[in-house]
């Protein structure tokens, strides 16, 4: 369900080079939560304050490694959102070379023997493991502190703040889904119903066979989008109601972890229509660019236009519908305690 971009990448690489140029002042202490909170701020795009030089060295290494991570990620995220599924009538399914291509780039994905994700998830095990000296630890020693860098590293959007180590698996399946039902589609291009437009087969087992995939996927991509607008409800809810009995001087690390993360979800719910947006307006250079080809096409070439531009013309209008849908659901999510409805 990922609608987001991975601002997590971006986020790590800008801190990492504020920190080197800025110095990051004032510095952090030697303790386990001065670690902890410079990688819980990283990880909410918050401001940081640089630690002691074995400690900056320490989160400097595993920041990196994670951010390496993140890249490797980013592919997949791509395909999490609900939009990344061809509408079930776009002129794509047909086209052989776009189908081709994308059975190509989802191969890639999901189907190498050993992904460079999993030997960078080794890297990053590595850093993390690798303690700075002068850090003093907690009475519960380095297991937990180990497990709470693990914690901090928890991918906080659409992952539900998921282990890192644990959300492969997580991001890879719909990848799964969308390339199963265009090697399907792939096989099955002989089949296709001339007089239907997109995924219309003439053999009705078939197209039995392929609405269930394409439902499927469609409603997990729907679902994970829900989930996780339910989550950051409820995560700027708890934000919220912990920052109005918050002593923010005798609890500073924390009140600027929860503002940043309070500002961070709202980005991230704000950021969905903006991208709902921003594909209606590639659409519509799209539908002028086609309705300019259209005026000086030949005869025999009209048809196949104007069906493309009759395709992009509903596009348009179906991802107008979802974006207004969608930012009605999240106006009242991002307004801030106190903001009036209007505004």
């Amino acid at each position: 369900m990922l609608e987001r971009r991975s601002t997590v990448t971006v986020s790590v690489f800008t801190i990492l080079a504020a920190c080197l140029t800025a110095g990051c002042e004032p510095q952090l202490g030697h303790s386990e939560e001065a670690i902890l909170s410079y990688f819980r701020n990283s990880r909410v795009n918050g401001g940081v304050r640089r630690a002691w030089p074995e400690g900056q060295a320490y989160v400097d290494r595993v920041l990196k490694a994670d951010a390496k991570l993140q890249t490797e990620f980013a592919a997949l995220r791509e395909l999490q959102a609900v939009h990344s599924l061809w509408h079930r009538e776009g002129p794509r399914w047909r086209d052989a070379e776009a189908l081709g291509k994308r059975v190509a780039d989802l191969t890639k994905l999901v189907e190498t023997p050993e992904t460079d994700r999993e030997k960078l998830l080794g890297e990053l095990g590595d850093a993390v493991k690798e303690l700075p000296a002068g850090l003093e630890l907690a009475a519960a020693g380095e297991p937990a502190f180990v497990q709470g860098v693990w914690n901090t590293l928890a991918m906080p959007g659409t992952e539900l703040g998921m282990d890192v180590r644990e959300v492969l698996p997580q991001l890879e399946e719909p990848v799964r889904l969308h390339l199963r039902l265009a090697k399907d589609v792939q096989g099955a291009a002989e089949d296709f119903d001339a007089a239907r437009k997109g995924l219309a087969f003439k053999d009705a087992a078939f197209q039995a066979r392929i609405d269930e995939q394409y439902d499927a996927l469609e409603r997990l991509l729907r679902e994970r989008r829900e989930a996780f607008l339910k989550y950051a409800e409820q995560e700027l809810a708890a934000c919220r109601a912990r920052l109005e009995t918050i002593d923010r001087r005798a609890e500073r690390l924390d009140y600027e972890y929860l503002t940043n993360r309070e500002t961070y979800l709202r980005d991230e719910l704000e950021a969905m229509p903006k991208r709902l947006a921003a594909m209606i307006d590639n659409a519509d250079e799209e539908l002028e660019k086609l309705e300019r080809e259209a005026e000086r096409a030949k005869p025999h070439e009209q048809a196949a236009l104007n069906a493309k531009i009759a395709f992009t013309e509903q596009h348009i209008e179906r991802l107008t519908v979802e974006r207004e849908q969608l930012q009605a659901c999240i106006a009242p999510l991002v307004r801030k305690p106190g903001q009036a409805e209007a505004d």
